[in-house]
């Protein structure tokens, strides 16, 4: 498997991308402006950028979950830190599923439907390592506990 990981260079073109997001009018792909101050905070590290994201109750739905690409040298931090801190905290609570998924690069198919959402169709949008990171719960209270976790051990994390 090639060795796609975010880099100096790619920081930037993921940066815009976060950014046009913002203003995206799209009711499917719009960001859910509760998470906003969490996806701000993790996207100032510079070894750490988000993907995609879903809040609690977005789209009448119990689940929570957040996509992140990542430097090559955090992917041992991530690995044996981030993820067995979060499987200890959300996995002992009743009612709660938590699924963490590392995912391979892919070079998407299709095209954007319109100008906002051109970064997220472009084809080399996913074409980097990343995590998949999803909360399953009916508590809100769990759900506002997961962002407040993740944004501050994705926003720490270093090399």
């Amino acid at each position: 498997m090639e060795n796609k990981y975010l880099t100096e260079d790619l920081n930037s073109f993921y940066t815009e991308a976060f950014n046009h997001i913002k203003n995206c009018s799209d009711a499917f792909w719009k960001l859910n402006t509760d998470l906003l101050p969490h996806l701000e905070l993790i996207n100032q590290n510079p070894h750490i950028k988000t993907l995609l994201s879903k809040g609690f109750n977005q789209h009448n739905t119990p689940i929570s979950f957040i996509e992140f690409t990542y430097a090559q040298s955090v992917e041992q931090h991530i690995e044996k830190e981030l993820i067995p801190q979060l499987t200890k905290l959300f996995n002992n609570t009743e009612g709660n599923v938590l699924s963490i998924t590392k995912k391979a690069p892919i070079e998407q198919k299709f095209k954007a439907k319109d100008e906002q959402l051109k970064y997220i169709f472009s084809k080399d949008y996913l074409n980097l390592w990343h995590y998949h990171i999803e909360l399953n719960s009916l508590q809100k209270t769990e759900h506002n506990t997961f962002w407040n976790v993740i944004s501050e051990l994705l926003s720490d994390l270093k090399p």
